[in-house]
């Protein structure tokens, strides 16, 4: 049997940097680029698909009705999504705080949401199927959220539950330690302008014999941020570009009704190996409906939302599928 002290030798300790680089004094990170490579290969896509009369968009309707998306379904959704399902009591005693995204706090389930109020409007007003338009929107948005779990993997936030010992692909997070959890023996080791966590880590990610330390005050976890990736990311634009590439002719709605279905599936599945989300202060917020943990139980309604559009996709879909191609 290999013992756990073998495998915390070859598990991984986190230690990359949430920000890729600085210009001017002004750091970019990882997430925001995710976000950036999300809306390009979005774009990209979107506007192939119009080409290939695979979309109810044409061509030249690409750029603006994904910057639209991005700002007003993405980034405004996702934000106020997250004040309103995971920070309620915090953002009605501020609510200025929603123009705080540098401290964090994007909800998916936000962000989806505002991408259907998002289409509904824009469908409404260009005069175009909803469920249609929505269609075209689903097939590239998984790739957005593969990005942006992998980007909360690199910021070492929204970690798994913790695994057994012996687990070899466990991730060890010292991103989950504060100052005040580190050993006496090890914080007067470091240097006093070492003074918070972040310089802490800062000083690790040069310093191995600093992380090794690090990564023996925390215990091993899944990396749920890469399941994710994975399942409600890459598997999910996989099939569902598969589906618009090989069927000539599909009804609208049909691959909205998959996306909110196979999503919400994916989603209840990664969350078992996710801890529940912390509050602002740090500590596990501990909400539970059903025995299900907060994004679990908002997938349920993605669920119900899913079984509607297929329902449109069976009964009406057919008949309002007016995609031809435009050059």
């Amino acid at each position: 049997m290999v013992s756990c002290d073998a495998v915390f030798a070859t598990q991984y300790i986190h230690n990359l940097d949430p920000v890729a680089f600085s210009v001017f004094g002004f750091d970019i990170r990882w997430y925001g680029i995710a976000y950036v490579l999300g809306f390009i290969a979005g774009y990209l896509i979107l506007h192939q698909l119009a080409v290939w009369g695979k979309s109810v968009l044409k061509p030249n309707e690409t750029s603006d009705f994904i910057t639209y998306a991005a700002l007003f379904g993405v980034m405004l959704g996702g934000r106020l999504g997250y004040m309103l399902l995971y920070d309620l009591n915090h953002f009605l005693s501020n609510p200025l705080i929603i123009f705080q995204l540098r401290s964090g706090g994007m909800a998916s389930h936000g962000a989806i949401a505002g991408l259907m109020i998002f289409t509904g409007v824009y469908a409404y007003r260009k005069k175009l199927n909803w469920p249609g338009l929505g269609d075209s929107l689903v097939v590239v948005a998984p790739l957005g959220i593969a990005f942006g779990r992998i980007a909360n993997f690199v910021n070492g936030e929204l970690w798994g539950k913790q695994c057994a010992p012996d687990y070899k692909w466990g991730v060890r997070f010292p991103t989950e330690l504060s100052i005040s959890d580190l050993p006496a023996a090890l914080s007067t080791k470091l240097p006093p302008e070492v003074d918070t966590m972040d310089k802490v880590l800062d000083l690790a990610r040069s310093d191995p014999a600093l992380l090794q330390q690090l990564g023996e005050q925390v215990n091993p976890r899944y990396p749920s941020q890469l399941f994710q990736a994975a399942m409600e990311g890459f598997l999910l634009f996989a099939i569902l570009i598969t589906i618009r590439l090989i069927f000539k002719k599909i009804p609208n709605g049909l691959l909205t009704s998959l996306f909110f279905l196979l999503y919400a599936g994916f989603r209840i599945f990664g969350e078992v190996y996710r801890e529940p989300d912390r509050n602002m202060d740090g500590t596990l917020r501990n909400e539970f409906v059903m025995n299900l943990s907060a994004g679990q139980f908002y997938s349920l309604f993605m669920i119900v939302a899913g079984l509607g559009f297929l329902w449109y996709a069976v009964t009406r879909g057919r008949k309002t599928a007016t995609i031809t191609p435009e050059v």
